[in-house]
């Protein structure tokens, strides 16, 4: 009788190897997304050239409310804007 559970058990997961899979994925990606430290900054090719910019800066909505979040893209942005001034390299390089 354990002999027959084993080999069941074992084709079970065979046969839903790939769900099983795709669950393990998306558990470590909300894990992630969950407990992420940092800002997200995402960047683009601006279309019909080869630079490079931000097109969206995101925060963990578990990390803190809009209005800090706003006052945190405000301040990133101050801070990109003076490296370019300065002709120093980019955050989003």
């Amino acid at each position: 009788m354990k002999r027959m559970t084993k080999a069941l058990i074992a084709l079970v997961l065979v046969a839903a190897r790939h769900p099983l899979r795709d669950a393990v994925a998306g558990y470590f990606i909300f894990y992630d997304y969950l407990y992420d430290q940092g800002d997200e900054i995402t960047v683009g090719e601006i279309t019909g050239t080869h630079e490079k910019d931000w097109y969206a800066l995101a925060y963990n909505k578990a990390d803190m409310e809009f209005e800090e979040a706003h006052e945190r893209a405000i301040a990133t942005l101050t801070k990109e804007n003076d490296l370019r001034a300065a002709g120093k390299r980019s955050q989003a390089e």
